[in-house]
């Protein structure tokens, strides 16, 4: 199930985590707002992965101006992996990654983010537009998905449904698969002091599949595992492979975090995307739970109207990260209890 929200983290993230790290003569709102410009205290000059000799991520810089991150290539060279354009004010205009594939297109009014484009290969995934308190402090955001993120969303459901969330069950290119009439998605930010506390992702969506387009294996899980005997399961698909099965599916996911008291250098970062790029201090806990919600009514021969209405919890799923510091009390170390994997972060000479 994860893998879909990725994609709408971090769009969302990318507009509610650029928080004010600008410095003098930087482009304000009324307020002070600085959005849009990543200035941090301590530059990240290199990131190494699992204690290797060599670089796994260079980042470089033009003075106090972020231009690219560079990725280890494994043959001995790096490549471009994240680039950043600034417009006239010297905000994030556009952040380009994935080789290029993938764009990321900021508008602002006047100090703050307003909307957030997201592309990939030139056809849009998904805008954000963020949510904002009396203070002006973000507390969510709506987002408008592509139907291929919502055919993502489906995919990861059901796998949910046959018991296995952590996997997808890919539709075939070129089919017409579903026909999309509700796709409404959120996310909405809880805080404590200046970190966030909560994330809640959800999802609503409503949509017709047509059973004979769809891998026959796929079909049978998918019916038995929401709630259909396999007996009956069976009898639709032979008598109904050519009608379009309504679904109406709403899924829900919850992230609780923790945090040192430690000063985060990712604040206001628009390049790797998540809570992490939020929150003031640094995280050393996650936490998710969530649930997915499914109903439909198919009519089989013989038996008449059969209603399905079902409830499947996604699997919880708790992450710890410990840190060394360095003297001024920026992580230098950076381990994951349920990966296993550590990072080591120099930063640029003050």
């Amino acid at each position: 199930m994860k893998k879909y929200w990725t994609a709408v983290a971090m769009a969302s993230a990318l507009v509610v985590g650029v928080c004010g790290c600008g410095g003098d003569g930087d482009p304000v709102s009324d307020d002070g707002a600085t959005e849009g410009i990543y200035r941090p205290e301590a530059k990240i000059s290199t990131i190494f992965y699992d204690d290797r000799e060599k670089p796994n991520e260079i980042w470089l810089w033009d003075a106090d101006t972020l231009m690219s991150l560079n990725a280890d290539d494994m043959c001995g060279g790096y490549t471009e992996t994240v680039s950043f354009r600034y417009d006239e004010q010297g905000r994030v205009d556009r952040v380009v990654a994935d080789e290029g594939s993938t764009t990321t297109r900021f508008a602002y009014d006047g100090g703050r983010v307003a909307r957030v484009e997201v592309s990939r290969e030139g056809d849009p995934v998904a805008t954000v537009t963020p949510r904002r308190d009396g203070s002006h402090r973000p507390v969510g955001a709506d987002v408008a998905v592509s139907d291929e993120l919502v055919g993502s969303l489906v995919e990861q459901m059901m796998g949910a449904l046959q018991g296995d969330a952590s996997a997808s069950r890919s539709l075939p290119k070129g089919a017409s698969k579903m026909s999309i009439s509700r796709k409404d998605v959120t996310v909405d930010l809880e805080w404590s002091g200046s970190n966030v506390a909560r994330v809640v992702l959800r999802a609503d969506v409503s949509l017709s599949m047509t059973l004979g387009e769809l891998p026959e294996q796929m079909v049978l899980g998918m019916l038995t595992g929401m709630g259909l005997s396999e007996s009956i399961a069976s009898t639709m698909m032979a008598a109904y492979g050519n009608t379009a099965l309504p679904i109406a599916a709403q899924l829900s996911d919850t992230i609780d975090y923790a945090y040192d008291s430690h000063p985060n250098p990712l604040l206001g970062f628009m390049g790797r995307l998540g809570v992490e790029t939020l929150s003031a201090a640094n995280m050393t806990r996650s936490a998710s739970h969530g649930t997915v919600h499914i109903s439909t009514s198919v009519s089989v021969p013989m038996l008449g109207n059969y209603p399905v209405d079902r409830t499947v919890p996604l699997p919880a799923e708790v992450k710890e990260y410990s840190y060394g510091y360095n003297a001024d009390g920026f992580p230098e170390t950076v381990t994951s209890s349920a990966e296993g994997e550590s990072h080591e972060i120099e930063y640029l000479a003050q």
